[in-house]
């Protein structure tokens, strides 16, 4: 019977992937810079990403983190793509003997993840900004059950608020241990400008949902997450390799 139960684990991740063949996803990479040099860091990124990654699905771009536990790091994102991409991705000599110019710039490698968003949920609208506004949520073990009640009411609320309101939410697709990093909401932005604009949220919440519905939404969420953080990631246009 436990072999059995392990069998069924370990299948129904696979069964769940292959129905699902319409998804975005994108591979991003942490990278800290040693500060030295940023000029040719940017030679030697926008050279690389510009031989080896400047057709889909293998584009790739570079985000440099201004706030957050992780400010002055630089996030290297390549996608969106699928899983069978990466059998197809850059790589043999070559691409690492290039690579390595970069890396001669970097001190570590954090993170390698990959996200993949949740299209039912996500207000995909208008074109793409140059700066992001990232959320990373850590759930709880004890009351995860109510995450996707949570989000469908976030979900509806941004979708009814005025305007367009980009947001998207990533699920992260590998175990993350004690890192925390299992669900990120992402906003676009234009420029920090928008920061100044009078929030809407709370007021479309109470309209879409009742008005006796805030408290119970704060109360939940704030058991169904055990810790959030935000980061702003400004594109860095000199080092991607889209043209």
């Amino acid at each position: 019977m436990r072999k059995l139960l392990i069998t069924v684990l370990l299948i129904i991740p696979i069964m769940i992937q292959a129905q699902d063949d319409s998804y975005t996803m994108f591979e991003t990479v942490l990278l800290s810079p040693d500060g030295k040099d940023p000029a040719k860091l940017s030679a030697a990124m926008k050279a690389h990403n510009t031989k080896f990654h400047n057709t889909d699905p293998h584009t790739a771009a570079v985000w440099a983190i201004s706030t957050g536990p992780n400010a002055g790091k630089m996030v290297w994102a390549m996608g969106p793509l699928k899983y069978a991409d990466l059998d197809t991705r850059p790589q043999g000599d070559a691409h690492d003997s290039d690579w390595a110019k970069v890396m001669a710039h970097i001190t570590g490698v954090g993170t390698i993840e990959y996200w993949k968003r949740d299209d039912k949920l996500s207000n995909v609208v208008g074109d793409p900004t140059p700066m992001l506004y990232v959320r990373y949520w850590e759930v709880s073990n004890k009351y995860d059950f109510l995450v996707d009640g949570l989000l469908k009411q976030i979900s509806a609320t941004i979708k009814a608020m005025d305007g367009e309101n980009p947001w998207a939410v990533w699920d992260n697709e590998m175990r993350q241990g004690n890192l925390g990093r299992h669900i990120a909401t992402v906003s676009n932005m234009k420029n920090w400008a928008e920061m100044d604009d009078a929030p809407q949220f709370q007021a479309t919440f109470k309209k879409v949902h009742g008005e006796d519905s805030w408290i119970p939404f704060l109360r939940s969420m704030n058991i169904a997450f055990t810790n959030s953080w935000d980061e702003v990631w400004t594109l860095a246009p000199e080092m991607g390799g889209a043209e």
